[in-house]
């Protein structure tokens, strides 16, 4: 005040309240990005990228610590970058971040998530590669804790109103035997996708499909016997859909945990 500026403290806090207004808008904005781009589910957050790129920088940068600090991780700015270069990146590639928070790029997508309970981890973003089989006697739910997720089989009598429904797989019943058995998909396996023109690999539907490879242990298969009923989470075979004169079917929800049976 005295030998610069007489008026400097009344500049000061005006630039202040100015910068803390535009501070309140971009967040709200980056607010509103994060809920149109990121994807959280099962301890995981997903940056869709055709969306996420077309954003300006500083949204870019705001919409990555927020991921961040989501997942329980205070990002450096070095981080910071480095996250916008992997989002602008060809080819997949992964980032390791503090407490073993991983983030990977596969496609369209950047994926947060923790492989390892062990923050010390350090090897590949997926410790494990399979998930144990669950053995289905009957209809009922059927907990994959590995995944945090769980298969729910209704037995119902079929109504044209189920074919509604959203987020189920519906199978008609009557040539499906118990018990069932749920597990990963093997290289092997091969099934009739519905409405498809014919057979193809588990492996390579789900890639058509563009799941991305870490994200695949999410779909494991259903089957009677040696036959393939559906790929969880996304489709049946086509020799198990719904018959003209289907009287009872049976419903597949794919469903996350309640995360305190997890603890």
């Amino acid at each position: 005040e005295q030998e610069y500026n007489p008026s400097i403290r009344t500049s000061l806090l005006q630039c202040a309240s100015i910068l803390q207004e535009e501070n309140d808008f971009l967040e709200t904005y980056t607010n509103s990005v994060f809920g149109r781009v990121c994807k959280e589910k099962a301890g995981t957050i997903n940056i869709q990228l055709s969306p996420f790129v077309r954003e300006h920088n500083a949204i870019q940068r705001r919409i990555l610590e927020k991921t961040c600090w989501q997942m329980g991780v205070k990002p450096s700015y070095k981080q910071i970058v480095s996250l916008q270069r992997l989002s602008h990146s060809q080819g997949n590639t992964e980032i390791h971040l503090a407490k073993g928070l991983r983030a990977i790029k596969q496609q369209d997508t950047i994926l947060f998530h923790y492989p390892s309970s062990d923050p010390s981890y350090r090897g590949t973003a997926i410790t494990h590669s399979s998930i144990v089989q669950v053995t289905i006697g009957n209809p009922g739910t059927y907990p994959v804790p590995e995944l945090g997720f769980e298969l729910q089989i209704h037995s119902l009598p079929f109504t044209e109103d189920l074919l509604t429904q959203q987020d189920c797989l519906l199978l008609d019943a009557r040539h499906i035997t118990f018990p069932l058995m749920l597990r990963s998909h093997q290289e092997e396996d091969i099934f009739h996708p519905l409405g498809a023109p014919g057979r193809k690999k588990v492996a390579r539907f789900l890639s058509d499909r563009k799941v991305p490879a870490l994200r695949r242990i999410y779909h494991p298969v259903l089957l009677s016997g040696e036959n393939i009923l559906a790929v969880i989470n996304n489709r049946i075979d086509e020799q198990y859909k719904i018959q003209p004169n289907c009287n009872e079917c049976l419903l597949l929800q794919w469903k996350e945990m309640d995360k305190s049976n997890l603890l």
